[in-house]
């Protein structure tokens, strides 16, 4: 009976027209030629539909290392600028002199940012009665998708778009996420370009505190 069902597949194969030999090569070409499976980042989207090719290329040239952020002490005066959140309210970064501001640029297609902003989330929950203030820029991005960004990871400090670069190009941002701590007396004490760490957020927040 064994050597019936070997015969069998044989068989079939050369009724089919094909030789056993013509079978193993069309199973090892077809193996060569099938590409492995890819994992492909969520995007995240009002609709669910991907986001223009142009806006995810982006993502390697504008995003860092998230495992080693460039951290830049400075004291430097920096442009005052306002910004309409989601929410519908004006915030003026002029008008929160007298309390250390965590500036945030992001974008919904920066994945290291998907990385950052629960923890950002968590640690503004931390310090918000400790006079400082969060405010995320959703640097070149489409509005409908940073907006959508913001209700899927749950952001309650205040967060808008700076949709055509205006804000972001004024603070010199060259990467994504780059974030800036503004000293009560409005100037850019540290920079983070890549993504910040919640241990590193804390130290240099409770550094500012202290001073």
């Amino acid at each position: 009976m064994r050597p019936l069902r070997f015969l069998l597949p044989v068989m079939v194969l050369v009724v089919s027209g094909c030789t056993f030999s013509q079978a193993i090569q069309s199973f090892r070409s077809a193996a060569q030629t099938t590409p492995p499976a890819t994992v492909v980042a969520e995007a995240v989207t009002p609709t669910e539909t991907p986001l223009p090719e142009a806006t995810l290329a982006a993502t390697a040239a504008a995003t860092l290392d998230p495992d080693a952020p460039d951290i830049t002490e400075q004291l430097e005066d920096i442009p005052n600028f306002f910004i309409t959140t989601f929410d519908g309210v004006r915030f003026t970064l002029g008008e929160q002199r007298g309390k250390i501001v965590v500036l945030n640029f992001w974008a919904s297609w920066c994945v290291p940012c998907r990385v950052e902003m629960p923890a950002f989330t968590k640690i503004w929950e931390q310090y918000k009665d400790r006079g400082v203030v969060f405010v995320g820029v959703a640097f070149n991005d489409i509005p409908d998708y940073s907006r959508a960004f913001a209700i899927k990871y749950n952001v309650k400090y205040p967060i808008g778009s700076d949709a055509n670069g205006a804000i972001g190009n004024a603070y010199q941002v060259v990467g994504l996420p780059t974030t800036l701590l503004i000293t009560r007396d409005g100037k850019s004490q540290f920079r983070f370009v890549g993504t910040t760490s919640a241990a590193d957020l804390r130290k240099y927040l409770d550094k500012m505190l202290a001073q």
